[in-house]
Formats: C-alpha cells, structure tokens, sequence
C-alpha cells in the first residue's frame, strides 16, 4: 500500500490541508504507476475531496467579497 496514498486520503479528509491531500494524490498515482504499488483509490479519494474541500473553500470566499461589496 502506498504510503502517499494513504496520506493523501487522510489530509482529503481534512479541511483545512486538503490541499495536500490533491499534491500526494497525484505525486501517490505517479509512484503507484511508476513501481506497481496498491492504493489508486484511495490516491484518487484524496484527490476528489481535496478538490471538493478547495473548491468549496474558494466559493465560499468569493461569495464573502461578493457580498462585502
């Protein structure tokens, strides 16, 4: 089991350091590629929430200086 992808899905649960969890899916997906390791889904659960907790987080941003302004 990679241990990237394994991290990545744990800081994909985090909200906070999703971001992390997106860079260690990928990196993660490479090394499973690259030496035949277990752990895809769990590379690519990290990357999705990752990318739902960051897009969230952005939308939630704009939508605090759309409505400041």
């Amino acid at each position: 089991m990679s241990g990237l992808a394994v991290a990545s899905f744990v800081f994909g649960l985090t909200g906070c350091l999703s971001l992390f969890g997106v860079i260690l899916g990928i990196s993660a997906l490479r090394q499973i590629k690259r030496d035949g390791d277990r752990g895809r889904g769990f590379a690519i659960t990290g990357i999705v929430l990752g990318g739902i907790c960051n897009g969230t987080a952005a939308i939630l941003v704009i939508a605090s200086f759309a409505a400041g302004s």
